[in-house]
C-alpha cells in the first residue's frame, strides 16, 4: 500500500468529486499496465484507511471503475482487474477538430418530444440547445445539435459552447460528472432545414450520429445529434484494452 499512495494522491481541496479522483488514480494505473488483468486490487477498508475517506466514497470510486469496465467483482474472493475485451470498438469523434467550427445559436427553448424522451424530461421542459456547423475545404460538412437540461439561474455562455463536446458542456452546465457515453450511428436523407445548411438537395443521404451522456446511475444529462453530409466525413473505430 505503500507505493499504492506514493501513486495515487488525492485532493480534498479539488473541485473534482474525492471518488472520482480515486477511480481516475486506479484506473491510470491500469491503463499504464503497472496493475494487470486478473491483479487484486486493494480491498475497500484498505483504501479507506489509506485516503482516510468513508467506505462510501471508495465504493462509489469502485462502481465508476466497474460501469466502465475496468474491474470486476468476484463475490468471496474481492475486485480484480477486469480481462479486456477488444470486441468493444470506440467511434473517435475528435476527427472533427479538422474541421472549422461556428457557433450558430446558443439558447433556452422548450424541449422537443425526442429530446426530452433521451433527457427523462416533460416533454416542452426546458433546455439548452447549441447549434453548431463544422465546415472544410469541402464546405459545410457537418450540422451539430447538441441539448442539456436548462438550470434556472445559470448563465448560458456562449464562450463555453462553441467548442466544447458534449460531455464538457454536460459538466460545465449541470455541475455532475459524466460517466459513460453512448453513440448510435444510422444513415437516413437530409431533411429541408438540414439540406439548406449544408447545401445539399432535400433527401441526399446522410450520416447521423447520436450521443447521450449519463452521470453516474443513469440520468442522462446531455443529448447530441451530428448529422454529416454523406460520402465527407469517414469514422475511425479503435478497439483498445481499457
Amino acid at each position: 500500500m505503500g507505493a499504492l499512495a506514493e501513486i495515487m494522491r488525492i485532493s480534498k481541496q479539488s473541485a473534482v468529486p474525492i471518488y472520482h479522483q480515486i477511480a481516475q488514480a486506479i484506473g491510470d494505473r491500469i491503463k499504464s499496465g503497472e496493475l494487470r488483468p486478473g491483479d487484486m486490487i486493494p480491498s475497500e477498508a484498505q483504501l479507506c484507511r489509506e485516503y482516510r475517506v468513508s467506505r462510501m466514497t471508495v465504493r462509489r470510486g469502485l462502481e465508476l471503475l466497474t460501469e466502465a469496465g475496468y474491474l470486476e467483482t468476484a463475490r468471496g474472493k474481492g475486485t480484480f482487474v477486469a480481462r479486456p475485451r477488444l470486441e468493444n470498438l470506440t467511434v473517435d469523434l475528435a476527427m472533427l477538430q479538422r474541421y472549422r467550427v461556428r457557433l450558430l445559436a446558443a439558447e433556452v427553448v422548450p424541449a422537443a418530444e425526442e429530446v426530452a424522451s433521451r433527457l427523462g424530461l416533460e416533454p416542452g421542459g426546458r433546455v439548452i440547445c447549441v447549434r453548431r456547423l463544422y465546415s472544410g475545404e469541402e464546405g459545410p460538412v457537418a450540422l451539430d445539435r447538441k441539448c442539456l437540461p436548462y438550470t434556472k439561474g445559470k448563465p448560458v455562455l456562449e464562450a463555453d459552447m462553441a467548442y466544447a463536446e458534449l460531455p464538457e458542456m454536460a459538466q460545465i452546465h449541470t455541475d455532475v460528472l459524466p460517466v459513460r457515453s453512448e453513440l448510435v450511428i444510422s444513415a437516413r436523407a437530409l431533411g429541408p432545414g438540414e439540406a439548406e445548411v449544408l447545401r445539399e438537395e432535400p433527401g441526399a443521404p446522410a450520416l447521423v450520429i447520436e450521443q447521450t451522456v449519463y452521470a453516474q446511475g443513469g440520468r442522462p444529462i446531455g443529448s447530441g445529434v451530428l448529422v454529416c453530409r454523406g460520402g465527407i466525413l469517414r469514422l475511425k473505430a479503435v478497439s483498445r484494452p481499457y
